[in-house]
């Protein structure tokens, strides 16, 4: 069926929505889960649960490589922070001066809303009265509280190949959006619950729609899942997980989750390169676990690093293409900096020319197109360069926006406040 050239956008719209009724044979909108909360009113299927921390051996072949998310229950309290972790113990240590941590301001989570810098005791001090939530690596002065989870604790991942690590701190009623990792993920909860989400990229990756592709993530609302806008949502199948302090959870590389917590909310995670895991010696794991070994001993490479690793740009290019597998040059611009950098770019001739080489070294065959067989046979070498555009566009963003809040946008913030108090929102979690 083709759309009459002339149709308006609210014609487009209905049109839209009747082609999805035509689809599906009935109205989507009668489909359970419309309207309500991310992971509602579809099948839904348990996580493995198990009782220990398994060998790195067990973790990586029965749980990494096989991309299974698993719940190790009760196993964070071998980490020192299960017990020492209190609001009185964390105001009693001794802060270097000038040591700041990132918080977001506003529990249900918006990559545009404002962030706040303050020191860490600072923020003990407030975050119980306010919408101020914590995330950000864990403060070197309390990093020997934190056990190192016993399958990672091997040479080649402690010294030189975890990406980061994030402290998740709350007075809980967080919400996250929906969206992926680039890297693998477990996360360990010190206080507190948290109910997560996920979705099997293998089964359902393209009926969940990441809009936002340059962040990996969706624009829809949690709260309240429209199907008219993402239809995809009346066919997907969820994994429901709920943890509690004490417990460690694996999350896999690029699985779609989402994540809310309940109650005084305290989790560490860590990030390791999911390429390395296919290839982990396993004789420089620990066994038995070492309790002694803490962050405190980890180096961290950042997400910066991730540039510099071949794989690891492959499969960030491949997230770009999208489900069609093949984007052009303007599809790949949006894809990777977002559609409202268009006018920057078009603005900026070397952010423009870092994207049209991009595209140029990935075009193998010069037809204005990028395919996944062509990202597939590119070489390290190639992707090694596109690495180095990727650090140049950094400086370039830089360059334009300095060291403001250029993610912050103020009218935005406005609109979602006033969407907010249109509707009930859900108990503290």
């Amino acid at each position: 069926m083709l759309i009459p050239k002339r149709m308006q956008l609210p014609q487009i719209l209905i049109y839209s929505i009747l082609l999805i009724v035509l689809a599906h044979g009935n109205d989507i909108t009668t489909e359970p889960g419309h309207l309500k909360p991310f992971g509602e009113g579809r099948p839904s299927h348990p996580v493995k649960q198990i009782d220990y921390f398994p060998t790195a051996k067990e973790f990586f072949e029965n749980y990494v490589q096989a991309s299974k998310p698993v719940i190790m229950k009760g196993v964070a309290k071998m980490s020192p922070a299960f017990d020492k972790w209190t609001d009185d113990y964390f105001l009693a240590q001794d802060e270097p001066s000038g040591n700041t941590v990132s918080v977001e301001t506003r529990k249900k989570e918006s990559r545009q809303q404002r962030m706040d810098s303050m020191s860490f005791k600072d923020f003990v001090k407030i975050y119980n009265n306010t919408e101020h939530y914590m995330v950000d690596a864990v403060p070197k002065f309390l990093r020997q509280d934190v056990m190192i989870p016993c399958p990672l604790q091997c040479e080649q991942l402690v010294y030189g190949e975890f990406v980061d690590n994030v402290m998740w701190y709350s007075s809980g009623g967080t919400k996250s959006v929906v969206h992926t990792d680039s890297v693998e993920n477990i996360n360990c909860l010190y206080r507190g619950e948290k109910t997560l989400i996920f979705v099997d990229p293998e089964k359902y990756g393209d009926k969940v729609d990441l809009d936002r592709v340059e962040g990996s993530y969706s624009s829809m609302d949690v709260d309240s899942v429209d199907y008219t806008k993402f239809p995809g949502m009346a066919e997907v199948e969820f994994y429901h997980v709920d943890i509690a302090a004490g417990d460690c959870l694996y999350i896999p590389y690029h699985w779609i989750h989402q994540v809310r917590s309940y109650g005084s909310n305290l989790a560490v995670n860590i990030w390791w390169k999911h390429h390395l895991s296919q290839d982990l010696d396993f004789n420089s794991c620990t066994d038995p676990c070492e309790p002694g070994m803490t962050l405190k001993e980890a180096d961290f490479k950042g997400f910066g690093d991730l540039t510099a690793d071949p794989e690891e740009i492959r499969e960030h290019l491949k997230k770009l293409l999208g489900n069609t597998g093949e984007t052009d040059i303007t599809r790949l611009t949006q894809n990777l900096l977002g559609p409202e950098m268009k006018s920057v770019i078009e603005e900026n001739e070397e952010l423009s020319e870092d994207l049209d080489d991009i595209f140029s070294l990935l075009d193998a065959n010069k037809d204005a197109i990028v395919t996944k067989a062509e990202l597939d046979s590119a070489t390290k070498e190639v992707l090694l360069d596109i690495g180095h555009i990727f650090q140049a566009i950094e400086e370039d963003l830089e360059k334009i926006y300095g060291d403001g809040d250029e993610n912050y946008d103020e009218d935005e913030e406005r609109d979602d406040d006033h969407d907010d108090d249109d509707k009930d929102e859900h108990d503290e979690l």
